[in-house]
């Protein structure tokens, strides 16, 4: 794809209910662009695209490169190349939207990439453990670890999605982190952080992907904010 294209495969509402079985592969996901975040079959846990590389992100701890096999129900991507970029004395994840509306006035209603770079002060991120057979997408919240760590050196990557988008994705701003040793990460639900190298780009145009299975065929896609909100954090 073109620089700062969006390619998502599937909808955040499919996850909700149950479509998480099948995807396409890490491998095809590698080829859609360098920056993005998802997840991977049956939920095992999250996913982080940085540099070209998807990392899954498991449960229990462990951080590693995705297997070019592994199933990929969900993921959001872009061939990032950043349009503004500015040094950020102090910002946290409740702060990231006025940032973000600072730095592109007229993005209300577009799709952003986001990444920020440095040593964040504190960051609380979960990560999903893998789903069984008895349970269900919208008992994610009961299904995760959560950590909070302090003087983290590394990225956050993710992307600001636009109101009318909720239930396609997640509106707001959904951000994955990934340490620069590699060994701490997952889906950011708060941050607080000084003197950050922050970097963003407007999305204008967006390919989406619908899988072909009988899940997604059976699947009533249709969930309130709250729904969303109590998965996503």
């Amino acid at each position: 794809m073109a620089p700062n294209e969006l390619y998502q495969y599937s909808t955040l509402n499919a996850l909700m209910e149950d479509v998480y079985h099948d995807g396409i592969p890490v491998s095809a996901v590698s080829k859609s662009g360098n920056h993005g975040l998802g997840t991977f079959k049956d939920m095992d846990g999250e996913m982080v695209i940085i540099d070209s590389t998807v990392y899954q992100m498991q449960a229990g701890g462990t951080i590693a490169e995705a297997d070019p096999n592994t199933p990929v129900p969900f993921v959001q991507t872009t061939n990032f190349s950043p349009t503004i970029t500015k040094e950020v004395p102090s910002i946290s994840k409740d702060g990231l939207t006025a940032a973000l509306d600072e730095l592109a006035p007229k993005a209300k209603n577009h799709f952003i990439s986001v990444r920020m770079d440095g040593v964040f002060d504190t960051v609380t991120a979960r990560t999903v453990a893998k789903k069984t057979p008895e349970q269900k997408g919208r008992s994610l919240a009961e299904n995760q670890v959560v950590k909070t760590w302090h003087g983290v050196k590394g990225t956050l990557i993710g992307f600001r999605s636009p109101e009318f988008s909720q239930g396609l994705s997640v509106a707001g701003s959904h951000i994955h982190l990934i340490s620069e040793d590699r060994k701490m990460g997952g889906h950011v639900l708060d941050f607080q952080a000084h003197n950050i190298k922050l970097q963003i780009a407007v999305i204008k145009n967006m390919h989406l992907e619908l899988p072909e299975n009988d899940e997604f065929a059976a699947a009533k896609l249709v969930q309130t904010d709250e729904d969303i909100k109590a998965v996503e954090g």
